[in-house]
């Protein structure tokens, strides 16, 4: 990482950064030292603290996917063989120690975001960032992909207005496979229908819900912004032939909605809403102009008519075709 910011900060010096960047060090082995881990992101944070480059916050990747039983559930996941044993997924970095780093994170001043899959982890992490705030009201943790959640766990973040990440390539038949076989051959249905991709449900009761693909998880395509409105606009998977909406009994995001996930919801998120988010005098002035009226083109039609032909930051074009 120490390399890598060093080569952003020539090109933010030299005006070559065409974007804003939050890039974070990661917490992922179980065994790695949780203050050591914050005194790095501080020294980093020192070092970098721009509107267009800074570290202010650490990623914690505590479990695998569900797709291979490995994401942590509050119900067991169904045996790949007849025969298995029950098995709940595991912890890469076990609930005490994810406690310890994001108190020792938000005591220095610094967020956490969280690679949030299984049921029984967001529920842990949901509880650990709520505890969180009473010493440190002012933190903004985040967790992100929330690809399995129990209607109380989101009804809690709600509550305490814990701050949302979602890709909607991760819950349709991409990965859940045409009509959610895939999915139910690894999670019992009943409860799927309660936990998988919540996001949606989430973006009808409280407004702290950002979007954004996952490259190189997935390919950089599908983390174009028109590409993840179609998709949380009809809950299909653009790249599949003659797929259907799924999960199916999941409300569908209006332009409005998935707008304010890619405006206002992260400009807050990173601590930019006095500067980004909304088109207001004496903000930046970082803009997107698209060739037509979003809200007129259909849903289904995003990634075809949705054509950005100009982006400007700070005022100044980075993109400009056909203006």
């Amino acid at each position: 990482m120490r390399s890598i910011m060093a080569v952003m900060k020539k090109r933010e010096e030299n005006g070559q950064l065409k974007m804003r960047f939050n890039i974070m060090p990661w917490f992922k082995l179980p065994d790695a030292d949780a203050q050591d881990v914050v005194d790095f992101a501080l020294e980093m944070q020192t070092l970098y603290d721009t509107d267009m480059l800074r570290t202010d916050r650490i990623k914690i990747h505590p479990e695998n996917a569900w797709l291979s039983r490995g994401a942590t559930q509050l119900v067991p996941y169904i045996p790949e063989n007849e025969g298995d044993p029950l098995t709940w997924g595991a912890y890469g970095v076990n609930p005490e120690r994810l406690f310890e780093l994001v108190n020792r994170a938000n005591a220095a001043g610094l967020d956490t975001v969280t690679h949030a899959d299984g049921s029984r982890l967001i529920k842990r992490m949901v509880d650990i960032i709520v505890e969180a705030l009473e010493y440190y009201p002012d933190a903004r943790n985040r967790l992100d992909h929330l690809t399995s959640m129990d209607n109380a766990t989101r009804d809690k973040m709600v509550l305490y207005n814990v701050a949302s990440n979602a890709s909607p390539l991760f819950y349709n038949e991409l990965d859940s496979g045409r009509g959610g076989v895939e999915l139910f051959k690894v999670m019992q249905e009943a409860f799927a229908r309660e936990a998988h991709g919540q996001y949606t449900e989430l973006a009808q009761m409280y407004d702290n819900l950002s979007l954004s693909g996952d490259a190189p998880g997935a390919p950089i395509e599908r983390a174009y912004p028109a590409y993840l409105f179609q998709q949380a606009m009809t809950l299909v998977e653009p790249s599949i032939p003659d797929a259907e909406p799924f999960p199916d009994w999941r409300p569908k995001m209006t332009i409005d909605q998935v707008l304010h996930a890619y405006t206002v919801a992260p400009a807050w998120q990173m601590r930019m809403e006095d500067v980004i988010g909304t088109l207001e005098i004496g903000k930046y002035a970082d803009i997107a102009i698209w060739e037509k009226n979003l809200r007129e083109i259909a849903p289904e039609n995003m990634i075809e008519e949705a054509n950005v032909i100009g982006t400007l930051l700070n005022g100044e074009f980075t993109h400009r075709e056909g203006m």
